[in-house]
């Protein structure tokens, strides 16, 4: 969502300098908003590859190389690193209902997912998922189907070098899935048993796992 916002303010503040195969866009077009879309839509399979004159890396897949969950109360209490995490599928997004308000500086969407989204990296957790105990550290793969999602991106405006830019300010963003599964290996030490009864306890609970993450 960052990527998508980051480009959609660089064609917001800088509608004629896009490069060539990327449509052009008028504010004073009464469709401004469904050409945006368009726009968009269009550029993904680029933008996915990377536009280094946008500072815009690939990113299908994405790769996070840490990120951290620290849930420490509720019914999910855990601690949870994730080492070099990838996220696959991120070129299959269909952005649809885009919105810009110039005179707030904002730009809302949704987003949907044609393939599931999949993120699959190192992990280590602690804690806590409803009443058992969980542990662990190894591989995991998570793959959540289905998945649409709504964001909202506020920007401030910026003067640098006497051309103006959206910069990203803040952002909204609610997501929903169909289904999610999880593949968490070397649980428990890798004790198999142990660690192919937490998976299935995983993944008959997943909806509510989600939720207490969120």
């Amino acid at each position: 969502v960052v990527y998508i916002c980051g480009f959609l303010s660089y064609l917001e503040a800088n509608p004629v300098k896009l490069p060539k195969g990327f449509i052009q866009c008028k504010q004073s077009d009464p469709q401004f908003d469904q050409c945006v879309t368009k726009a968009v839509n269009e550029g993904v399979p680029e933008l996915v590859k990377g536009v280094p004159r946008f500072g815009l890396p690939p990113i299908d897949p994405l790769r996070i190389s840490t990120l951290s969950i620290d849930q420490g109360h509720g019914p999910v209490a855990i601690k949870m690193d994730f080492n070099d995490l990838d996220i696959l599928n991120i070129g299959t997004a269909d952005i649809k209902d885009v919105k810009v308000d110039m005179g707030k500086k904002s730009i809302d969407m949704k987003i949907d997912l044609s393939a599931p989204a999949i993120l699959e990296g190192h992990y280590k957790v602690s804690g806590k998922v409803l009443v058992l105990p969980i542990q662990g550290d190894g591989r995991s793969k998570f793959t959540l189907s289905g998945f649409k999602a709504e964001a909202k991106c506020d920007f401030k405006e910026i003067t640098k070098d006497g051309e103006t830019y959206w910069s990203l300010d803040n952002i909204d963003f609610n997501f929903s899935v169909t289904k999610l599964h999880i593949v968490m290996e070397n649980l428990f030490n890798g004790d198999k048993a142990l660690g192919d009864n937490m998976n299935v306890f995983l993944n008959e609970n997943w909806p509510e796992i989600l939720g207490e993450l969120r």
